[in-house]
């Protein structure tokens, strides 16, 4: 049996909504505006925002963090951005890897999440997992910050491991609890 949703005291129904920015340009006009961007974040009055196609610190829109900017104009307490290009697409640019830093300083493009609730966590991958009875095994792989994933579940345990690599170390949350994963090792959990 799972746990049931985790809930926060006072907080009722939640705004959530997906954004393609198509890095801030208007298809009214082809400009990138501030304003507008803002004004849009207001007719959505959400809650939690995912968005996709942002730009940061890009010449052709205006040299915003647009991440920074919605969540400024949302009221948010919380923003994360994870570029997927450094650069710009259509001119110069290149495929993010998973070992790249991010100052927060390059040109980038990619997908963001505000939220104006608080984030009781992230940067962890979470299991919480249940079997059918009638599938006695299930094993996959999963592709995460790098890492190459095995994931296997039967009706005892969750075995999760990493194949070797000198990538850093990730969360692995299950059962309320999160362990760390390093490279070349696994962690076994047994089922409630």
């Amino acid at each position: 049996m799972s746990p049931g949703p985790r809930t926060l005291p006072g907080v009722g129904d939640v705004r959530v909504a997906t954004w393609n920015l198509l890095h801030g340009r208007s298809l009214a006009n082809g400009q990138v505006e501030e304003g507008a961007l803002r004004a849009g974040v207001g007719m959505l009055d959400a809650d939690v925002i995912a968005l996709q196609e942002i730009d940061r610190h890009q010449q052709r829109s205006e040299n915003l963090d647009q991440t920074s900017v919605v969540s400024d104009a949302a009221g948010a307490t919380w923003s994360r951005f994870v570029p997927t290009v450094w650069g710009e697409p259509g001119a110069r640019w290149q495929p993010v890897s998973s070992g790249d830093d991010d100052d927060g300083e390059r040109a980038a493009y990619g997908i963001g999440l505000v939220s104006r609730l608080p984030v009781l966590e992230s940067d962890v991958l979470r299991f919480e997992p249940t079997l059918p009875e009638e599938v006695a095994e299930l094993t996959f792989p999963l592709h995460y910050r790098g890492h190459q994933i095995r994931v296997h579940l039967d009706h005892t345990c969750l075995n999760v491991s990493a194949a070797p690599s000198d990538l850093p170390a990730v969360q692995i949350g299950f059962d309320g609890k999160r362990e760390t994963l390093r490279a070349g090792e696994t962690l076994t959990f047994t089922m409630p």
